[in-house]
């Protein structure tokens, strides 16, 4: 079955959306990281991405976790340690 991609699927996070979220739903974590929604959908299943919130049926990834997890190169969850306090510089745009 083709179920065309919508807008809301393929815009991309503008920079105040950065600013005011505290937590990524999938897409925008997708976006984030510079791939799809189904890469990201399978990096979670094989464990590559941090853990997620999961608010009813939905799974949500903190901003502030994402951003010092790319920055620390992106290691898979079992060596992943997330460090709420950790200062990180702000991830430009361009």
């Amino acid at each position: 079955m083709y179920v065309p991609k919508s807008k809301a699927t393929t815009k991309k996070l503008r920079k105040t959306d950065h600013d005011k979220r505290i937590l990524y739903n999938t897409r925008e974590a997708a976006v984030v990281c510079c791939v799809s929604q189904r890469t990201w959908r399978i990096w979670h299943l094989m464990g590559f991405v941090p853990t997620p919130i999961k608010i009813g049926r939905s799974l949500f990834w903190r901003v502030d976790e994402i951003k010092q997890w790319i920055e620390e190169g992106c290691p898979i969850r079992d060596e992943w340690i997330y460090r709420p306090g950790k200062k990180f510089p702000e991830i430009s745009s361009k």
